[in-house]
């Protein structure tokens, strides 16, 4: 049966997400990748969304993917980047079907952005109708850009909503729930989330 998953199947996936602070840390990339791989190894991650710094080349993400291929014993992983985000996934576990830089939706910072990945399970046994939804963000907040709580109510609304009409265009069943993690630095408190929450 095509939609048993088979015994080897793993419905579980471990993301993590690694913010790396503001500023030029190009000459630190072959160091923060060995340490990115030692984590995913250790914490047996699928995925892992690195943030916060604001190199603008490719390079570094190419750097973390080698780096994760090489200790693996067929390279798998693959990556995009974006801004100051890089975000890489073993292509045996996640099949990426959508990937897009997204605006959080606050007009008065419009550098404000996110990554939005739409991932299949790669099991080929395994066909889900469920698609699994990542937003990965990073929110400042400085003397030049204050992340007050609405901003961040707001940019969770502008998340949840790209997440909604994403789960729509697949013309899911309206009584199934996407399935999405929002993860990076949203640089909220409990009483932050909780006003965006509500």
């Amino acid at each position: 049966d095509p939609t048993t998953p088979p015994d080897s199947y793993c419905g579980f996936y471990r993301l993590a997400f690694y913010n790396i602070g503001w500023g030029s840390i190009t000459r630190y990339m072959d160091g923060l990748a060995t340490e990115i791989c030692e984590m995913v190894r250790a914490k047996c991650v699928d995925a892992v969304g690195i943030g916060g710094h604001q190199s603008h080349y490719p390079c570094d993400m190419l750097r973390v993917v080698t780096k994760l291929n090489d200790s693996a014993e067929q390279p798998a992983w693959k990556g995009r980047s974006d801004g100051h985000y890089i975000f890489a996934w073993n292509s045996n576990r996640l099949v990426l079907k959508t990937y897009e830089y997204i605006s959080c939706g606050i007009e008065e910072h419009p550098w404000r952005m996110a990554q939005y990945l739409q991932f299949q399970p790669a099991e080929s046994h395994y066909h889900s109708p469920v698609s699994l939804h990542v937003c990965h963000n990073h929110s400042p907040t400085s003397n030049n850009g204050k992340l007050t709580y609405d901003r961040a109510k707001r940019i969770f609304v502008a998340l949840w909503d790209h997440v909604m009409k994403s789960a729509h265009d697949e013309d899911l069943d309206s009584a199934v729930q996407p399935v999405a993690i929002l993860g990076g630095d949203f640089n909220c408190n409990p009483l932050a989330w909780k006003k965006c929450m509500q």
